[in-house]
């Protein structure tokens, strides 16, 4: 099996200038020199620098290298086992593209490739929405790379940042394995993201406060069946291979969105198609006609909060009981204490009982909230 049509138009879409593969150096999100298709080293094994150019043949060369690397790199990690369709070959291909080989080795995405869990992998696909800005370089507009406060970053720190492109393209990728259309489900104006940047010991690192949700980009994006691609004779740039995936993508009605012009309005003509096979047994069933459900709302939320309340009420059982148990035994001395507490006295007494239960509510509130919170970051996060 060999990268096809898919990957070659999905990659396009966020690798090509314009629809014109680059001939010219330039810096990655990253700050990072890259030449065409992304490559960061060059045929003679020499890092491109910025300033080196390529002729089209030599950039469209270096570009087809790449997708059959990418492809064995497939072949190689997937497990034999598994039998890989087109569609999810191809993403598999942009996803290494997208990441490199050593990320791809440890990702979730092939994990559950290779455990056969479908549907677990296209949404893991969302993990990967983060690129690195390193100290010390210059960033993607040839200025010195900067931190969050628009300050020079020092040698030797690091930014994991969170790219909306990124995360778009990773989107589109986790549709194509599925077979479905991503390009009405991710165009720009569908995916939302909110960041904060928080200090950490190498630098910063991007909190998502809120990203689409992969239920929603699915449900936009369920019956945009893609058609079966062409058959291609060998590496999907070559020679006549341009023209034949311009006249599929012609009789099928495909539009090749570009990063960098609009993004078409209309949507792609629906296909009716059988319904697919049962996903297996372990992958998540989601009712993608619903709006996805909070943390707070979920069974998990809901246990956190009643095992806070239900230990609440036990610590405050045990020092009532307690109480009671200790006044009955001392029933006589107890009493004359009290015959000798005056009116203010007992005052300031429930006072500062009335005020510790406000503090102890408040403190239980706060642990409550900062568990669901805390959960709710942990899910977004990305195993690698």
């Amino acid at each position: 099996m060999k990268p096809g049509y898919y990957a070659a138009k999905l990659n396009a879409e966020y690798e090509f200038e314009g629809g014109e593969i680059t001939t010219v150096a330039f810096r990655d999100s990253g700050g990072v020199p890259t030449g065409p298709g992304g490559v960061l080293v060059k045929s003679n094994g020499e890092r491109v620098q910025m300033g080196d150019t390529w002729t089209e043949e030599e950039a469209l060369a270096l570009y087809a290298q790449r997708f059959e690397q990418y492809g064995n790199k497939v072949l190689e990690l997937v497990d034999p086992k598994i039998s890989l369709n087109q569609f999810q070959f191809d993403a598999l291909v942009v996803l290494i593209w997208n990441i490199g080989f050593k990320n791809f080795r440890n990702s979730t995405v092939l994990t559950c490739v290779n455990e056969g869990r479908f549907e677990e992998a296209a949404a893991a696909f969302l993990l990967w929405k983060r690129d690195t800005l390193y100290g010390g370089t210059t960033g993607p507009d040839g200025e010195p790379a900067r931190d969050p406060n628009g300050h020079e970053m020092a040698e030797g720190t690091k930014w994991f940042k969170a790219f909306r492109g990124i995360y778009r393209r990773s989107a589109a990728a986790g549709l194509l394995f599925l077979g479905l259309d991503w390009s009405k489900a991710t165009k720009s104006e569908q995916i939302k993201m909110s960041k904060t940047p928080l200090t950490v010991d190498y630098g910063w690192y991007d909190r998502i406060d809120f990203e689409t949700p992969w239920t929603t980009i699915l449900d936009d994006a369920r019956g945009y069946r893609l058609p079966e691609p062409p058959v291609l004779e060998s590496d999907p740039l070559n020679g006549g291979q341009l023209k034949k995936l311009e006249d599929f993508a012609d009789e099928h009605g495909i539009e090749v969105v570009r990063e960098t012009k609009a993004a078409a309005t209309e949507a792609p003509a629906k296909v009716e198609v059988a319904e697919p096979a049962a996903p297996p047994a372990d992958a998540p069933k989601l009712n993608t006609a619903l709006p996805p459900k909070k943390v707070e709302k979920s069974k998990t939320g809901k246990d956190v909060v009643a095992k806070a309340r239900g230990r609440d009420v036990g610590i405050i059982s045990t020092i009532t009981g307690g109480s009671v148990v200790t006044a009955a035994t001392n029933a006589e001395k107890v009493g004359g204490v009290i015959e000798k507490l005056t009116p203010q006295t007992w005052l300031i007494m429930l006072g500062a009982l009335a005020a510790a239960g406000m503090i102890y509510g408040g403190l239980q509130w706060w642990w409550a909230r900062n568990s669901l919170h805390e959960r709710r970051q942990r899910e977004q996060e990305p195993k690698y």
